[in-house]
């Protein structure tokens, strides 16, 4: 089972100027992304405004073979694409994978970064020594 959860605040520009109307242009364009990439079904992917920002909230949980990864970076790509200011994280753990290996999507600057996340990692290395 792969679980997917994070958020991503929608900013048109890299400063917090954004021009309403136009931010509004991009929300609509964003949820007619989420639709053609059949994302909008189960609820996992919900954009909503909270005090004046949009925010595309992700909380995913589906089998690795239904390919939400791929889902999830094409709909950051079109997020960068249509909202290069936007910045934000999602955490990714696989439940299948005998490590439960923690990694992240990192949205900053109009880019997009799949890390490792050893911080957030479930399963903490012990050190036998001590």
């Amino acid at each position: 089972m792969l679980s997917v959860d994070g958020w991503i605040l929608i900013w048109l520009t890299l400063d917090d100027w954004d021009v309403p109307s136009d931010t509004q242009r991009a929300v609509r364009e964003l949820k007619s992304v989420i639709v053609d990439l059949g994302l909008d079904r189960d609820g996992s992917f919900d954009l909503v405004n909270r005090n004046g920002d949009h925010v595309l909230r992700v909380h995913l949980n589906q089998r690795r073979e239904d390919g939400p990864l791929q889902a999830c970076r094409e709909l950051l790509d079109e997020v960068t694409r249509i909202a290069p200011g936007s910045f934000g994280v999602l955490f990714v753990r696989d439940a299948d994978e005998p490590a439960q290996t923690m990694q992240r999507f990192v949205m900053r600057r109009g880019r997009v970064v799949f890390e490792d996340d050893d911080v957030f990692n479930p399963n903490l290395p012990t050190d036998k020594a001590r």
